[in-house]
């Protein structure tokens, strides 16, 4: 039922879905009076949704900074979080990239510098449609692309959310690798979940942040005008609250 919910909650919380339906019932309504609001709140939601300044304000108080290489520690497994690719393109010959590529770009330093010794990859987020590749497969592919022995590298194919990523994570880790040091690696704006999700099922872990959505500044002249990329990092940002909410909620994280 968590899992229908969470794939229904993206459409629910577009930006996007909020116009069209404004618009919609301002079309259909008999009141001229509730035309004018609805086209009024309709023309309000623009202006803010477009504007890059205040979602990356946002953005810059919500996501958990970068560590500097040279001030990560030691650990023993990085678990990298799927998400990172396209499993369901065609032909199925190579790794599509999404812009969450970092989680494996990164993952792959962290092992070159020695800083985990092991990679866990968590996800599935098999494509039943198209029976695309699995995410895992696509990672593992990465990973020993760049010169990571296989040996080193494990995978937990079956979670298709957070809150499994941490549940079938853990079952595998107390398993294969039981009281280690772990670091969890993902998005900037998905840290405070993943971190969340891991240690409410007992999972003590560090965290490594990779694709950040802002920019480093809090101002800057580009910033002040009216921009479609903004739209969709509201987009990205709105869904990511909405769901940290529900998982606080649910007990998750």
């Amino acid at each position: 039922m968590f899992f229908y919910l969470s794939k229904t909650l993206p459409i629910l919380t577009m930006p996007i879905t909020w116009l069209v339906t404004l618009m919609l019932w301002a079309w259909l309504t008999k009141s001229v009076k509730r035309r004018k609001k609805l086209l009024g709140i309709s023309l309000v939601l623009v202006i803010i949704l477009t504007n890059p300044l205040l979602v990356n304000i946002l953005f810059l108080k919500w996501e958990i900074p970068a560590t500097p290489f040279d001030k990560v520690k030691n650990y023993d497994v990085g678990i990298v979080l799927t998400g990172f690719a396209q499993e369901s393109r065609y032909p199925q010959d190579r790794v599509y990239l999404n812009q969450a590529a970092d989680r494996v770009v990164h993952t792959i330093k962290l092992y070159k510098e020695k800083k985990i010794k092991y990679i866990l990859i968590c996800g599935a987020e098999y494509d039943l449609a198209t029976k695309g590749k699995t995410a895992y497969k696509s990672a593992r592919e990465i990973f020993t692309y760049a010169g990571i022995p296989d040996s080193v590298i494990f995978a937990e194919p079956y979670s298709r959310n957070t809150r499994e990523n941490a549940l079938f994570g853990k079952a595998f880790l107390d398993n294969k690798f039981p009281k280690h040091k772990y670091l969890v690696i993902t998005s900037a704006f998905h840290i405070r979940r993943a971190k969340g999700c891991f240690e409410k099922v007992g999972l003590q872990v560090d965290t490594f942040s990779v694709d950040f959505w802002s920019t480093n500044t809090y101002f800057s002249l580009p910033l002040c005008f009216p921009s479609e990329e903004a739209f969709a990092k509201w987009s990205k940002f709105i869904h990511e609250i909405v769901g940290y909410c529900v998982y606080s909620l649910v007990g998750y994280c």
